[in-house]
């Protein structure tokens, strides 16, 4: 598995963007914006828990 780092729906294609099978994600954007340029993605539901939400697991990932 791969982080993205940055906001993917402010690109306009994949360059600079790891080679990836499928893109996992919480946020519809993101799926929007994958299916725009022809990309395999698929919704993982997050909300249940702490450390589900992208908010919560970047905090996790700075306080690390």
């Amino acid at each position: 598995m791969v982080k993205i780092i940055g906001v993917l729906i402010e690109k306009e294609d994949t360059e600079g963007l790891p080679v990836f099978d499928i893109l996992l994600s919480g946020n519809e954007s993101v799926l929007s914006w994958a299916d725009s340029l022809g990309l395999t993605s698929e919704f993982v539901d997050r909300s249940d828990g702490y450390l589900f939400s992208g908010t919560e697991i970047r905090d996790e990932l700075r306080n690390s």
